[in-house]
């Protein structure tokens, strides 16, 4: 059994920058004005994921209490949210203090084109050849959280950062049951995220300095809960 369909072990960092109410089109201008001569890189497209935790929100702890090493469990695909879904992937996102990898695994297609629920997800899951450590994982975890957002696409002049640009993000609480998906939340806010391999730390001054709002902490998955569970 392979363990990933597509070797990711680079460790990379993830700088991130959430501007609030944030006008995605004047960002994209201030972008591209950036001294790293960012450009545009692919068309931009639809992301969606689901996020799996514990029942007890082990994953969601880590995060918010920054532990050094944590981990994060997704299911993800792009284009439409609802109806066939032919290319999803089960990515776990690994952090070690700064710096972090994904590995990814290929799903067997999914359909919510006639509703969107955690069997179907669940049937998916039990038919893909997934390594038996990941499997067990998922035993002790189930899907809390849907989210989507559209997302642009950057480099860097030098071809060393990537950037990304998410905005439309959609919130929607997961439950089990036929009626999955409830609690849908919209945000105006905006992420922005440069992404590098780790040898690349000595220009990030050069471009966060050129930015009008300051590198912080970001997880969709926790603005995700807190809007769709505490109403934060």
């Amino acid at each position: 059994m392979s363990d990933t369909f597509k070797s990711q072990q680079d460790w990379r960092y993830e700088r991130k920058f959430l501007i609030e109410n944030g006008d995605y089109r004047m960002l994209e201008e201030i972008i591209l004005r950036n001294k790293m001569y960012f450009t545009r890189l692919y068309s931009e497209r639809q992301i969606n994921n689901i996020y799996f935790d514990t029942d007890n929100y082990f994953c969601l702890v880590q995060n918010i209490d920054g532990q050094a090493q944590r981990r994060k469990l997704r299911a993800r695909w792009y284009g439409s949210t609802f109806g066939q879904v032919d290319n999803p992937v089960l990515e776990i996102k690994i952090r070690e203090a700064l710096v972090g990898c994904k590995r990814r695994y290929k799903l067997k297609p999914l359909d919510f084109t006639k509703r969107f629920d955690v069997r179907t997800l669940s049937n998916c899951i039990a038919a893909s050849d997934l390594p038996e450590t990941v499997s067990e994982a998922l035993t002790t975890m189930r899907p809390v959280l849907l989210n989507t957002y559209t997302r642009r696409y950057f480099i860097s002049s030098d071809q060393r950062y990537r950037l990304t640009l998410d905005y439309n993000l959609t919130f929607y609480k997961m439950a089990t049951g036929n009626n999955t998906l409830f609690s849908k939340r919209n945000s105006n806010d905006v992420v922005i995220e440069v992404k590098y391999d780790d040898q690349s730390d000595d220009d990030i001054e050069t471009i966060s300095n050129d930015f009008p709002f300051r590198m912080t902490k970001s997880s969709k998955y926790v603005q995700g809960i807190g809007v769709t569970m505490l109403n934060i």
